[in-house]
This record gives structure tokens, C-alpha cells and sequence, in this order.
């Protein structure tokens, strides 16, 4: 097993189990401490910018390439505490999206649930950050809104061995505003996951509806006070 771990560049032996012995010939089976459901994007982050001129162009000092989105950043976050994570996301079929799954595969992110839509662009973010570090966003959702209830690979997400599930950027994906998330998730938590989910600041908020019949399948709710406020009028 060690020669095995170095030729295939496994970090963490706790999440490796054996499957099946055939032939001898060794399956290995990845098992997951956590799966996290969300948007992904490519952000492109431009500092400082301060002003935007109608026609003119305009220089600044610095800039990031890097993947982004809720549920891209909730992912590369676990993945660098040293919890294994599979993310659930869709990319398109583009230049970006070869980008951003080179980084997740640097990181170490399970990517087996990920899909790709065809004819669709990867989800993109143009960060301008003025001088005091407040940034803004030039966004297009892309492929993200092919992300929808009825792609949650429950059976799958469960094999895995998880212990938790998390959906990241609910109202920034129009397709888990459904009447199917809701079954989703009672289905992972009654095989033992702890469920979570994050709102995300969104005009969506304006109609909260789709949410309330997930909130009894949420073991921990995350919203700030802006963001309760405006859900809950």
C-alpha cells in the first residue's frame, strides 16, 4: 500500500478503502468526509480599481486567476484543512473549465460529481477591488444554472461514506429553488449525514418560499443578519 500511495499521489490513507480484491489485482474505493453542493466559477480578481470610466481603458497593480464560487471556495477550504471532499458542480466545456479543475485537482478536491455541460460556458467573475478592499463583481451564472435537485447523486453521495453535506450559494442557483431539494436532503440525513446550508446574498430573496420546506432537513442553517432579515422581512 505505501508504494501505491506514492505512485498515485493519495495524501490521506484514512479515506482509502479496500473494495474489492480480484485477481489479484487491487480496486480501491475513495471514500469522502464531506460533499459540498454549489457554484463554481473562474474569478478574475483586479486590484486596485477605484473608478470605471465609461470609454476610456484603465491599469491597475495586481491580479488572481483562481476558481471562486460558493461552492468551489467552501470545497478548497475543507480540502486544505485535510478533510477529503467531493464537490457537486457544474462546469462548461470550455477553456475555464480546464483552469479551474487543474487547481481543484492541485488541491486535492474528489471531482466524480462534477459534470459538464456541453455548449455551455464555465460560470465567470470579473472582481474589481477599489483601494480600501471593497470589491464588485461583473458575473455570469454560465453552466451553474444547469446545477438543479434533480442532479443530486443522493445513492452516490451516500456510498461515499460522508459524514456531511453541505449546499453552498442556495439563492444564487436557481435550480435548487425546487420542491425536489427538500426530499434530497431527508434522503442523506436519514442515512446518517449532518445537512447544511448557506443562503448567499441574492435578489432571489426577495421570494423565499422554495426554502422554508427545506429548513426541517437542515441540521445547520448559515445566513448573516442582512441576509435573515431580508428572508424573513
Amino acid at each position: 500500500l505505501p508504494e501505491i500511495f506514492s505512485v498515485a499521489g493519495w495524501q490521506h490513507s484514512r479515506s482509502l478503502k479496500i473494495s474489492v480484491l480480484f485477481y489479484g489485482s487491487l480496486f480501491l474505493e475513495l471514500s469522502m468526509d464531506a460533499v459540498v453542493v454549489g457554484n463554481a466559477t473562474l474569478d478574475v480578481i483586479c486590484y486596485p480599481v477605484d473608478d470605471v470610466p465609461r470609454h476610456d481603458s484603465l491599469t491597475f497593480e495586481r491580479s488572481i486567476v483562481s476558481p471562486g464560487g460558493c461552492g468551489s471556495n467552501v470545497a478548497i477550504g475543507l480540502c486544505a484543512l485535510g478533510v477529503s471532499t467531493a464537490l457537486v458542480a457544474v462546469l462548461g466545456d470550455d477553456d475555464a473549465a480546464v483552469l479551474v479543475e487543474g487547481y481543484w485537482e492541485r488541491i486535492g478536491i474528489d471531482r466524480r460529481f462534477v459534470l459538464h455541460a456541453a455548449g455551455c460556458q464555465t460560470g465567470t467573475s470579473v472582481g474589481l477591488v477599489d483601494s480600501q478592499r471593497q470589491p464588485r463583481f461583473i458575473h455570469t451564472t454560465g453552466a451553474n444554472a444547469r446545477l438543479s435537485a434533480d442532479l443530486l447523486p443522493t445513492d452516490k453521495i451516500i456510498s461515499t461514506g460522508a459524514r456531511a453535506l453541505h449546499v453552498a450559494g442556495y439563492f444564487v442557483l436557481p435550480g435548487l429553488l425546487s420542491d425536489r431539494l427538500p426530499a434530497a436532503l431527508a434522503k442523506v440525513r436519514g442515512a446518517g449525514l449532518t445537512t447544511s446550508l448557506d443562503v448567499v446574498n441574492s435578489p432571489r430573496m426577495a421570494d423565499p418560499s422554495m426554502l422554508w420546506p427545506s429548513l426541517p432537513e437542515i441540521d445547520v442553517f448559515l445566513c448573516n443578519a442582512v441576509e435573515g432579515q431580508r428572508i424573513t422581512s
